[in-house]
């Protein structure tokens, strides 16, 4: 689990559910607003449920109709610049991401035609 932090420059700390539950209970977190559990679903019992100052929402915040129209259009121009041989929204250096997956682009599959 990843606590934003509100500092900016999207700061993220990673922290175990029980320190939040731990720091949400002292008072030293005021609120909290989670949408990603350690456990999925959560428990009826969980600490959460008992605790006023937690908002729990399902993970869902992409599913608008937008929001599903541009990861489709994302998706799709990744895709045709990939096959071109000039991949955009890397978040990985590719020789590592072929070598750990095992595969090379000659084993890709798109539309059911090897590339």
């Amino acid at each position: 689990m990843y606590l934003y932090t509100g500092l900016g420059a999207s700061t993220f700390i990673d922290i175990a559910e029980a320190v939040l539950i731990e720091l949400l209970q002292s008072g030293h977190i005021g609120v909290a607003g989670i949408d990603v559990f350690d456990n999925e679903p959560i428990a009826a019992n969980h600490a959460y449920l008992a605790l006023d100052n937690v908002v729990m929402t399902p993970h869902v915040a992409y599913n608008t109709p937008e929001a599903v129209a541009a990861m489709y259009d994302t998706a799709i121009d990744n895709l045709v610049v990939f096959y071109a041989g000039k991949p955009q929204n890397v978040a990985a250096n590719p020789e590592i991401w072929i070598r750990e997956h095992r595969f090379s682009r000659s084993k890709i599959l798109f539309a059911g035609h090897s590339m």
